[in-house]
């Protein structure tokens, strides 16, 4: 069963989420709104995946899913910090 749901700024093809644990919002839908991936993460209990900050935004006004959201800077490759979110959550 899925936990985590991948957004679409996010490499469909990362082997750090290469198991059923996780689901990319490419293989549902890649044109869904923001709006639509944050009802479908609600819907079926996932935690989006994201590098976008629109998310953020949307936690101040709306009863959110569980979010992560990932910063990737130019010195510090993307990989890295999903990395550090699973050593840091045990996985």
């Amino acid at each position: 069963m899925s936990k985590y749901l991948i957004d679409v700024n996010l490499p469909s093809r990362f082997s750090v989420w290469a198991s059923n644990e996780y689901e990319h919002v490419v293989h549902i839908n890649d044109e869904l709104k923001d709006s639509e991936i944050w009802e479908y993460a609600k819907e079926n209990s996932l935690t989006i995946v994201t590098k976008d900050t629109d998310f953020s935004d949307m936690i101040m006004l709306n009863n959110p899913p569980p979010i992560t959201q990932i910063s990737c800077y130019q010195s510090v490759p993307c990989y890295a910090g999903v990395r550090q979110i699973k050593e840091q959550r045990g996985y």
